[in-house]
């Protein structure tokens, strides 16, 4: 008997809580009647719309134009002028300097040995003339004695000699005008060597090779500097370029000049954009 009371007892609690159960889903019906009935609804025609898929990620900015900036000397570097951050003009800013000291000596001397050269050129062509000038008498004097020794009024010694004279003077000409040969190659010679000292003296001092701003310094001042050593690096924030890696799944559908991405930097609003390159 006591059983049978329990399971009635346990049959009714279940009952109880159905009919609760039915009665509050019944309040709870009618209530979400009332809100659906309460909403206004407006009809519009159909249209198309276009829908996008977006992927936000983060990237960098680098300037598609840079320069790195090398010596172009061997030496110490006695002076840096600028440092990152600076902003450089292209061909008017100095950016720094190599031991310019022994270069300017360098070319002190070579312009000495161009003046030398140039001076023994003007000595060998005043001496080619005096040479061509003796040659000339030495000819005409020649020309008489050959006329006497014909008519018998000069002996024969005397006629050699004269003929001797010629030939040295006409060899001595040959050797004037080689004279004056060597002297004007010397003086190009020089002019090179000019030439060179005055490079090498410009190339101890660095303009900016372009207009940007100065984004690394990879030397300073006192350090011993090799040709072809970097010490600069330039941007130029003219023109930059946004760089991403995104996740290989959407790598088919990125097409350069078409797919279109909207830039962000700082927080700010950096325009909208075209991909122009996807590596392979």
């Amino acid at each position: 008997m006591k059983n049978n009371r329990l399971a009635l007892c346990l049959l009714a609690v279940a009952l109880s809580a159905a009919v609760l159960a039915t009665g509050c889903g019944k309040k709870k019906a009618a209530a979400v009647e009332d809100t659906v009935r309460a909403l206004a609804v407006r009809a519009q025609p159909a249209a198309s719309r276009d829908f996008e898929r977006r992927l936000t990620v983060q990237g960098t900015l680098e300037a598609k134009n840079f320069a790195h900036v090398a010596a172009r000397a061997d030496g110490n570097l006695d002076a840096l002028w600028v440092d990152e951050g600076d902003a450089v003009v292209a061909g008017e800013t100095a950016l720094f300097q190599i031991d310019p000291v022994s270069r300017e000596n360098a070319l002190t001397i070579a312009k000495q040995n161009l003046a030398v050269s140039k001076a023994s050129l003007e000595v060998a062509k005043a001496s080619a003339g005096k040479t061509k000038a003796e040659a000339r008498k030495a000819t005409l004097d020649y020309e008489r004695y050959e006329r006497l020794h014909k008519d018998g009024k000069v002996s024969a010694n005397e006629f050699e000699a004269a003929e001797v004279m010629n030939a040295q003077a006409k060899a001595g000409i040959a050797v004037a005008d080689a004279q004056v040969d060597l002297a004007e190659r010397q003086v190009k010679q020089a002019e090179a060597s000019l030439s060179i000292a005055e490079k090498s003296l410009a190339d101890t001092k660095i303009l900016a090779p372009i207009s940007g701003v100065v984004s690394s310094r990879t030397a300073e001042p006192g350090e011993q500097m090799s040709i072809g050593k970097v010490v600069l690096r330039i941007d130029d924030l003219a023109t930059v370029e946004a760089a991403a890696y995104l996740p290989a799944q959407y790598f088919s559908e990125v097409e350069p000049g078409q797919t279109e991405f909207r830039l962000r930097v700082g927080g700010r609003e950096a325009g909208k954009h075209t991909v122009t390159y996807r590596s392979p």
